[in-house]
């Protein structure tokens, strides 16, 4: 099987070659112009979709020990503040039961 021919004239770039008249070429769209801070929060937009689900567990992830040692200070703390409060009512209840037998 012989390739085919070659055409014998090849037209330049400066030769203007006839057209269909009844076809034209479609009018390119018009390209809005490039709003960077608009850009910029379309990106970040996009990427924060993307990081939120992984970031908030690596973040809950991070925070539980460091959140359940601030309990157990807490409970340590409350507990140490409840028992100085019961000593203060009993030593007072003691002194008040110590008055009144002083007084008969």
């Amino acid at each position: 099987m012989n390739p085919p021919l070659p055409p014998h004239r090849l037209p330049t770039l400066t030769e203007v070659l006839p057209t269909d008249p009844g076809r034209t070429a479609p009018l390119p769209s018009p390209v809005p112009p490039l709003d960077p801070a608009r850009l910029v929060d379309q990106v970040l937009a996009e990427l924060q979709a993307q990081i939120d689900p992984s970031l908030d567990q690596r973040v809950r992830e991070a925070m539980a020990p460091a959140l359940a040692r601030a309990a157990e200070r807490l409970v340590h703390e409350t507990r140490l503040e409840l028992a100085r409060g019961l000593r203060e009512q009993v030593a007072q209840a003691v002194a008040r039961a110590l008055a009144a037998r002083s007084a008969r």
